[in-house]
């Protein structure tokens, strides 16, 4: 990085400055480097384009005492250090541009006899120093404006729960995320047909038509408090801490995919339309991976009836096992629920359609919903 000393004027200072340029290394710069102007509209275009450590300039320049009061009146340009120049010595015109800003009034007579340098000397070491802190401030204010951004971007990409206990260990400057046993209720949904549709589909179809199911997914997972744990492809998993939200959220979101699905077939598009189950269960939250890599996941059999449970959903429907409907006060009688032997299960899990219990008089949907 060059530090420049910025010259406004004809006189010849190179025999005065050649020490001055030496500096350049002792004060942080890889050097000094001299910038000429023959005018203030020349220096301009130089000022703005390199900050100068140092001005050194004809006093008699036109608009000269009022262009360098502006200078020093501006916050960021303050600290530049102005040596000005004049033929003779005159108290009354040197004591307008010390009361102008200068930081020093030299005679052309006392530039020859070396004044300059002596003057100059601790002018730049304090501009230097100024100018290497503004510039480090700078650099660290771009790393955390990255730094915001990059977290703002993996935010994105980090379920909800995960991100507020990762902030939480941070502010105990713990380094792991411990494991927790939890009382959730899960919620699994996939795209019907999904295989078939996205033979017919170029890649960027493909995403498109799912982001218009994920949009209203994640829409209504977060208005009834729940949070998106992840997407698998056409499916999503998704965990509430009680399973009335759970059904309150996937209730108004399958509506919502009925409505949008209607809109794209009348547009000839494809219909999307998800099965998705609701469980409720004890699961564990734990850390999955190497010392380079982590998952923390949701693991137990909660999990896997939810994930099992979800295949056997009506399209457009919501699977509600017993225990998420006993946590959300739905009295279903038993009798009315279906007994799977879902696979990898030893024991019955009992469920019902919750848009059939609605239709069959058993859930009181006005009631369930304002409660």
């Amino acid at each position: 990085m060059h530090g420049i000393i910025l010259i406004i004027d004809q006189y010849d200072y190179s025999k005065h400055i050649r020490d001055l340029l030496s500096l350049g290394k002792h004060e942080g710069f890889d050097e000094f480097i001299v910038a000429y102007a023959k005018s203030i509209d020349e220096a301009y275009n130089i000022f703005f384009e390199h900050l100068p450590v140092l001005i050194i300039a004809n006093a008699h320049l036109e608009g000269g005492p009022e262009n360098l009061q502006m200078l020093k009146e501006e916050e960021m340009y303050r600290h530049i250090p102005v040596i000005l120049v004049t033929k003779e010595y005159n108290r009354h015109y040197f004591k307008r541009l010390y009361e102008a800003g200068a930081d020093a009034v030299l005679t052309y007579q006392e530039v020859d006899l070396g004044h300059l340098q002596v003057r100059a000397r601790p002018l730049i070491s304090q501009s230097a120093l100024f100018q290497l802190k503004i510039l480090h401030s700078s650099e660290l204010q771009e790393k955390a404006l990255l730094d915001f951004i990059l977290l703002d971007i993996i935010k994105q990409y980090v379920p909800r729960t995960i991100w507020e206990i990762a902030n939480k260990c941070a502010e105990e400057q713990t380094m792991q995320i411990n494991e927790q046993s939890l009382e959730l209720t899960c919620a699994f949904g996939d795209v019907k047909g999904f295989t078939t549709i996205s033979q017919t589909m170029t890649p960027s179809e493909v995403i498109s038509f799912l982001n218009v199911a994920y949009e209203i997914v994640t829409r209504n997972v977060y208005a009834h408090n729940g949070d998106i744990d992840k997407f698998i492809g056409d499916a999503f998993f998704a965990v509430f801490t009680n399973s009335k939200d759970a059904i309150k959220a996937i209730r108004n979101m399958q509506l919502e995919l009925v409505e949008a699905s209607r809109q794209r077939e009348a547009n000839n598009e494809v219909p999307v339309m998800f099965r998705i189950s609701v469980h409720t269960g004890s699961v564990i939250r734990g850390n999955v991976g190497g010392n380079k890599r982590y998952d923390n996941t949701l693991i137990g059999d909660t999990v896997n009836t939810a994930s099992r449970l979800e295949h056997e959903a009506p399209v457009g429907g919501i699977m509600v096992s017993q225990s998420a409907a006993a946590q959300a006060n739905l009295n279903v009688p038993i009798e009315e629920m279906t007994a799977f032997n879902l696979r990898g299960r030893d024991s019955v899990t009992y469920a019902f359609s919750y848009f059939d219990m609605v239709e069959k008089g058993f859930i009181n949907e006005e009631e369930f919903l304002r409660e």
